[in-house]
């Protein structure tokens, strides 16, 4: 059994893999008074054979001398780490660790096909990959919660406003009014990507993965694969092709 460790903003997400096949998913918050308890006591109750950590942070050193004791390979995801694609960036050290991550999950997902991944966390981030195992680039935008929040923090009256997907065509009051400006905007960023992919790959598949997939889903049009632990399933692949290296 693998385990990949994501280290986030707000929580630490804990994934286990038996192969290829996400077996089961516990989440620790990181304002969890019990944060370092809880997270030592997933790991100590888990029969784990290669481990591998993403993060934001910095990582506790008793997770990573616990999983030293009990695993045979840890890995922490770093600018060094051997990798199963190219990279086509400019400065490949500067790409984060969640969007290589997603991109190699592309490929675990659709084997030898171009892709286009959108992945709609706090920042909405768009990665395209092609069929030979390159990471060709993408975009970054803000993200559903950024653009709500930026609308309230900087006017003097517009309110802090929830997603809706039930929004009128034409809104005739500021709550839906900033909803369906936000919502639609961001549908229509999509799409245009989605079009440009089109365009410029070869038959791509779209995946749609991250904290906003489910809320998104429902207003793009049904030829979009979501898969929300897409980051999760590209780690797992980083970790089984360094663990196949050393063999």
């Amino acid at each position: 059994m693998n385990i990949v460790i994501d280290f986030g903003n707000t929580r630490c997400k804990f994934y286990f893999f038996d192969n290829q096949r996400l077996s089961h998913t516990k989440i620790v918050e990181n304002s969890d008074p019990c944060f370092s308890e809880k997270m030592l006591n997933i790991v100590n109750d888990s029969k784990i054979s290669d481990a591998i950590i993403s993060s934001v942070a910095s990582i506790p050193d008793s997770l990573i001398a616990l999983l030293s004791k009990c695993c045979n390979k840890v890995i922490v995801l770093n600018s060094d780490t051997s990798v199963p694609i190219s990279n086509s960036y400019d400065n490949p050290k500067l790409l984060g660790n969640d969007r290589l991550a997603a991109a190699v999950g592309a490929t675990v997902l659709f084997p030898g096909r171009d892709v286009l991944v959108v992945d709609a966390g706090t920042a909405i981030t768009y990665e395209f990959i092609s069929g030979q195992n390159r990471y060709l680039g993408g975009s970054i935008s803000p993200g559903l919660g950024l653009r709500f929040a930026s609308l309230h923090e900087h006017t003097a009256k517009l309110p802090l406003v929830q997603p809706n997907t039930d929004s009128e065509n034409i809104a005739t009051n500021t709550q839906s009014a900033i909803n369906n400006g936000v919502v639609n905007g961001i549908v229509a960023e999509i799409m245009w990507n989605i079009s440009f992919a089109k365009e410029h790959l070869n038959n791509p598949a779209i995946i749609l993965t991250g904290g906003d997939t489910i809320f998104l889903a429902e207003k793009l049009k049904n030829t979009i694969f979501a898969q929300p632990n897409l980051v999760a399933i590209g780690l797992n692949r980083i970790l089984q092709y360094n663990v196949s290296e050393n063999d």
